[in-house]
């Protein structure tokens, strides 16, 4: 199969072809190996799009371009770039983010042997006629259960890692400042675009008072007010988290750690936030923030620390901080989540662990052995002589 390189300086066109609703692509070179088109779409939104560009020709494995877990994605990762493997053809799509809508999925041209070959939505990738055979995606629940019927009408197999809602649990005997380090990184690594961070932590209520301050300190040390606030992929994204704090608050929440309504140098900007005294009936509670924004919730009893930890459709990873191993491995017992760190952070992984969730965080098992047999198949072969 023959293969061709699209020159940096082309992408601005290309994208204006086949993507003319975009009113606005100015293009600027922060890199090498990058090129970062800004586009804004029907001037409401606004989305950064990475597009990976070093000297490698296309070939059938390709960047995916996307906004934040957009719809009409075969296999992707994270809200940024990854690679899109179709058999024999592969395109790279624009995703606009603010729809579910395949209507708004933009593809780029592959150009195999001279001609140039366009998917035209989701469905036509993982419809029978396709060399797909399986389906690995990584994104939003709800963009996730989208593909796994589109998958199951064509009874192809899914491997889905989809939402999280992680709990951090921290005990009365547990070292405090080991735990608020940890919930900090877990919470705001990446501005708390992983779907392994840390969106709740739930604290025994005798050490609440210190733990508070322990996790005042560790913010202060990683993410001081003397630097930029960490980024987020769009100001969407900082929107939806403002609102949920703002949510909270009309509701009874306290700000612990951050001031949402602060002035930065972007609108993709937002500094980390703790929001204390969260209760059932704030949005905070059940929604996936993905950004920088944490909640503190205060227990008495394991029973009760567990109930919260598994009140959420959500089931990926969390963390429990104890100096009893016992005590350790009780909660991890009873916690519905596909890992549980014990006194490690949510977002903690290894290449030789399988990764995977339960509940509405998907099914299958990234990684290690376990992730190597979701790509084989078990076949019998009998020989009667």
């Amino acid at each position: 199969m023959a293969s061709t390189a699209i020159p940096k300086k082309q992408w601005a066109q290309v994208v204006e072809k086949v993507a003319p609703v975009y009113k606005e692509i100015p293009v600027r070179q922060p890199g090498a190996d990058e090129v970062l088109i800004n586009v804004k779409y029907s001037g409401v939104c606004h989305t950064d799009l990475h597009v990976m560009l070093g000297d490698w020709p296309i070939t059938p494995k390709v960047p995916l371009v996307g906004g934040h877990e957009g719809a009409g994605v075969v296999v992707a990762r994270g809200s940024l770039v990854t690679e899109l493997e179709i058999g024999d053809y592969a395109g790279i799509k624009l995703i606009n983010n603010t729809s579910s809508s395949s209507e708004n999925v933009f593809t780029l041209p592959l150009v195999i042997d001279g001609e140039e070959y366009y998917p035209k939505t989701t469905s036509e990738v993982i419809s029978p006629g396709t060399a797909i055979k399986k389906i690995n995606f990584t994104g939003s629940t709800n963009v996730g259960r989208m593909i796994g019927k589109l998958a199951g009408e064509h009874t192809k197999p899914v491997v889905l890692e989809l939402g999280g809602k992680a709990p951090a649990i921290v005990w009365e005997d547990a070292d405090l400042k080991l735990a608020a380090k940890h919930c900090v990184v877990g919470a705001f690594m990446n501005s708390g675009q992983v779907c392994m961070s840390t969106e709740k932590i739930i604290v025994h209520h005798s050490i609440k008072s210190k733990f508070s301050e322990a996790l005042v300190a560790a913010v202060a040390m990683g993410y001081p007010a003397a630097k930029d606030a960490p980024v987020l992929t769009n100001s969407a994204a900082v929107d939806k988290n403002k609102a949920l704090v703002a949510n909270a608050k009309s509701k009874g929440g306290k700000l612990l750690i951050g001031n949402p309504d602060e002035k930065e140098v972007t609108s993709t900007r937002l500094r980390p936030v703790v929001i204390d005294n969260v209760t059932t009936a704030m949005d905070i509670y059940k929604t996936e923030s993905f950004g920088p924004t944490v909640s503190l919730l205060e227990v008495d009893s394991e029973a009760e620390a567990i109930r919260l930890a598994n009140d959420t459709e959500y089931g990926l990873s969390s963390s429990v901080y104890t100096e009893d191993l016992r005590r350790g491995l009780r909660f991890a017992k009873a916690i519905e989540a596909g890992a549980v760190h014990i006194n490690n952070m949510s977002i903690h992984d290894e290449p030789a662990l399988p990764h995977g969730g339960a509940k509405g965080s998907g099914h299958g098992r990234f990684n290690g052995v376990r992730g190597l047999d979701e790509w084989v198949r078990t076949k019998n072969i009998t020989f009667r002589n």
